[in-house]
């Protein structure tokens, strides 16, 4: 049993998963994903996302590259700082469907995907395995501090255009967790006595929602003990010429209560455990696999330490979102124009992820076509540019997005972050509501 919550704890800790940015689709202009974002956001059209490819996303972002812990072919764990993140994203839209009717008002329905997490490296680990020496004596201490969550959404929303310039929305969303949990401010101390001697103490606290004792499978039963609720509130603003526009927004106010959780914590955070030897922390001082050694030292304390596991029920808020953003048509023909978007990721209290994003799109003629490109500020990554298209023939809408690091154009290992955006919408009832991208005809 206890390898089961090893490997569970080691997918929390190692491998993270957050929800995607949607903040550079803006810059695209008028979409489905904008009602997404932010639910004031009045499309110009009703619309239906095409099944499963209406917006499939990826993104990867790590507080260090490649290049900043590898050098002159030696790895450097040591140049990995305290503090240090890494999240990798992917988020699907399985329906997404709006109708609009009576001119003011659009009424959205969707189910999604959602994966959203962060991870905080244990660097404690990396000092020590950097460091082991064999006639030094120290103590390491181990922070693990994760938080990952899967579930599905089923979201309601309403939109409704107030007078000529504003228009106001919400979504209420009905949450199903899949697998989720988080380490609740566990720490491991590392001391070493002497040659494969070591002591650990400390406090191991980890909650995890939606795992039986099998966690290769998925009990519908039980994944209807892990539900919760959340709700999305949107306004947004467009300037009497209609050739600016302001939205602000907070997504995802909400919570998964996990019915069927299980903790696993420490018997005694002040017992001392003594044991010997770490598999595979040699190896990489002479360019082994850090992963590997890092599981395995991860492996070896928890297999020490007394661990207690209880059945229990838990509340995981799912992390906020708060958008603030606008856009302005630089010309009367509205070929051109740029963007600003602001994006703060909030879990708790803390304020773990956020984007600063600057965006020019330019239109066609017919308005059919248009390029996209951007630059963004992200909390890891100074500066990423980003570049796309979105094209338009009758009722189909198709775009793509993709994201880099501007350190990648001199060499891939300098990337901090990747990401990656592509879907597919029907635009329904296109003729009748559409002019200009912000001309409702009310």
């Amino acid at each position: 049993m206890k390898k089961i919550y090893v490997v569970v704890i080691i997918m929390l800790s190692v491998f993270s998963l957050k929800a995607q940015d949607y903040s550079t689709m803006l810059t695209a202009g008028n979409t489905p994903q904008a009602n997404v974002l932010n639910p004031g956001y009045m499309t110009n059209s009703s619309f239906l996302g095409f099944p499963i490819l209406s917006s499939f996303a990826l993104n990867a972002t790590n507080s260090f590259s490649l290049n900043d812990v590898v050098q002159e072919r030696k790895i450097l764990l040591s140049n990995i700082s305290d503090g240090s993140q890494m999240n990798v994203g992917l988020n699907f839209d399985i329906v997404n469907v709006g109708i609009r009717f009576r001119k003011k008002n659009l009424i959205t329905i969707s189910t999604s995907a959602k994966t959203s997490a962060d991870m905080i490296y244990p660097t404690g680990i990396f000092k020590f395995i950097q460091s082991n020496s064999i006639d030094k004596v120290a103590s390491y201490r181990v922070d693990l501090q994760s938080s990952a969550t899967v579930w599905n959404e089923t979201a309601f929303g309403y939109t409704r255009s107030i007078g000529r310039r504003w228009s106001i929305g919400g979504k209420i969303k009905h949450l199903l967790g899949i697998v989720g949990g988080y380490s609740n401010e566990s720490n491991l101390n590392i001391t070493k006595n002497g040659l494969d001697s070591y002591t650990i103490k400390g406090d191991a606290n980890i909650l995890i929602g939606g795992y039986q004792t099998d966690v290769s499978s998925v009990n519908f039963e039980h994944l209807m003990q892990n539900r919760g609720w959340a709700a999305d509130i949107g306004i947004y603003y467009r300037s009497k010429n209609r050739r600016g526009s302001f939205g602000i927004s907070v997504l995802d106010i909400g919570y998964i209560k996990w019915g069927n959780g299980l903790q696993v914590k420490s018997v005694d955070p002040n017992m001392e455990y003594v044991f010997n030897g770490f598999d595979d922390i040699q190896s990489v001082l002479s360019g082994g696999s850090v992963t590997t050694a890092v599981k395995g030292v991860i492996d070896s304390m928890l297999n020490v330490i007394d661990l207690d596991t209880v059945s229990t029920e838990f509340v995981q808020g799912v992390p906020k979102t708060v958008h603030i953003g606008g856009a302005y048509y630089l010309n009367k023909a509205e070929r051109h124009a740029l963007s600003v978007n602001l994006l703060a990721k909030v879990e708790g209290k803390e304020l773990y992820d956020y984007s600063a994003t600057l965006g020019y799109t330019y239109y066609s003629r017919s308005k059919n076509f248009r390029l996209m490109g951007s630059l963004t500020n992200r909390k890891y990554d100074p500066l990423s540019v980003g570049v796309g298209m979105l094209a338009e023939s009758g009722w189909l809408q198709f775009y793509v997005m993709t994201e880099g690091s501007v350190r990648g154009v001199k060499s891939l290992a300098n990337v901090k972050n990747v990401g990656f955006k592509v879907g597919l919408n029907f635009l329904l009832g296109k003729g009748r509501y559409w002019s200009t991208n912000y001309d409702y005809t009310l």
